[in-house]
């Protein structure tokens, strides 16, 4: 299921939120996923009737489970998040082992350990890495794969992470429905929304 939208609603410079024009009254809930074809954007952090607040993966409280390379070959698992004193433009991944091979224009994608994002999702391309060792962990940046700077539409997974993410709150909320949702999740289905 896919819904297509457009907003009046802007991106203000150096803001890492932005607002889309849908809402619970399209299924949106807190802690969806925001993606583009480039890869993801953020998350929804808060939802009204109407519209949706996203957190962009440039902030600094924003952060997801990530993998240098391909999920499932690589070992180079960490995670990411903004940082302020770098700009908007680059994220940092972290705690990825000085052990690994890690190089300018590795791919990274999301493995899905965060109970947010789905994973294999493409969140950007190494920029830089400054080789950390046996005891210290690589520093590495990332040039988003979304063009959160251009933003025009965005797609919200209509996602819900395995029962293994779920709290007792969202089984007692879903009860019965709780295996139809999950069951959609391998649908990837998702809502396009502008902003």
């Amino acid at each position: 299921m896919s819904l297509l939208a457009s907003s009046p609603a802007t991106h203000p410079s150096g803001s890492n939120t932005i607002t889309i024009n849908v809402g619970s009254s399209s299924g949106i809930a807190v802690n969806m996923p925001v993606v583009t074809g480039g890869g993801i954007v953020g998350r929804v952090i808060t939802v009204s009737p109407w519209a949706s607040q996203v957190m962009l993966i440039t902030d600094e409280k924003a952060g997801a489970g990530a993998v240098v390379g391909q999920l499932g070959q690589s070992g180079a698992l960490g995670s990411i998040r903004g940082r302020a004193d770098i700009g908007v433009a680059l994220i940092e991944m972290r705690y990825v082992s000085g052990l690994e091979k890690v190089e300018n224009g590795d791919y990274v994608m999301t493995t899905g350990q965060d109970g947010i994002y789905p994973p294999g999702l493409n969140v950007g391309r190494v920029v830089e890495v400054k080789n950390g060792t046996a005891t210290q962990a690589h520093q590495i940046l990332i040039q988003p794969g979304a063009q959160l700077d251009h933003l025009e539409e965005v797609a919200v997974l209509l996602y819900h992470p395995p029962a293994a993410f779920c709290t007792r709150t969202e089984s007692a909320n879903h009860g019965k429905n709780q295996e139809m949702i999950l069951s959609s999740v391998a649908d990837r289905q998702c809502l396009y929304v502008a902003y």
